[in-house]
């Protein structure tokens, strides 16, 4: 799909895998539904087809981040003289490693098509086709050592970065949006008067949705993904004359 028309037909095709098999009104549980919404779109940006679409793959980019931060709160529990040896047992761990043994397995034959294609171009990276994905983005980064950057790793701190954070967002927009039904009207004319179906999406496109982008962050300061972080105060003092 050409440009950035892919995005659509990804979105599309993502949330119409969601509701095929339903016949007629049900309820559902929308946090489940937007974790694969955004798992989805995410793997169409960091890996190629068709393991963007492979379901092991889509359920280990929202279990990898649930088995690493239930791992590392375990972790903190054991006294720092034992961890060496208590990561071998928790189960949290155990779970932690077989996703990124499953990780490894899926991706491994696309780490090394693409270090063929390194080879067989000697160098030249306009030979290399295809859409531009996180395994470009990580060997630009690599540079020199490229050859033996570990790529299973930094699929999986994209997936941890990405998924449940923009899980997290999503979610609220829509709630809001539902706590606020005013705005929908509002927001779908202002989509209308900038894009129309069939326009390709681009980011002059983005940029014109002013009141989308104001209810987007409105939305985010109302419901921060942690309450634990500090918000400035203001305080009174008495200025010397």
């Amino acid at each position: 799909m050409a440009g950035q028309e892919w995005w659509v037909g990804s979105s599309y095709a993502i949330i119409r895998s969601l509701t095929a098999a339903i016949a007629e009104w049900t309820t559902t549980a929308f946090t489940f539904d937007a974790k694969r919404i955004i798992a989805g779109l995410s793997a169409r940006t960091f890996v190629p087809e068709p393991l963007c679409y492979n379901e092991e793959w889509l359920d280990l980019n929202v279990q990898y981040t649930i088995s690493f931060f239930t791992a590392a709160f375990m972790m903190r529990m054991v006294p720092g003289p034992f961890r060496p040896l208590a990561h071998w047992f928790l189960p949290a761990c155990r779970q932690a490693r077989r996703d990124v043994a499953a990780a490894t397995r899926l991706l491994k034959p696309e780490v090394e098509r693409r270090r063929a294609a390194r080879a067989q171009a000697a160098g030249d990276r306009e030979k290399i086709a295809g859409l531009p994905n996180a395994f470009q983005w990580m060997e630009n980064a690599a540079g020199e050592e490229r050859e033996t950057y570990n790529y299973v790793h930094g699929q999986l701190a994209y997936t941890i970065g990405a998924v449940h954070t923009t899980t997290g967002t999503l979610v609220n927009v829509v709630y809001d949006l539902l706590s606020h039904p005013e705005y929908i009207d509002l927001l779908r004319e202002e989509i209308s008067s900038v894009w129309s179906p069939g326009q390709p999406t681009s980011k002059a496109v983005l940029q014109k949705l002013k009141l989308m982008d104001s209810f987007l962050k409105e939305s985010q300061r109302t419901n921060p993904v942690s309450w634990s972080k500090s918000f400035p105060t203001l305080t009174r003092s008495r200025l010397s004359s």
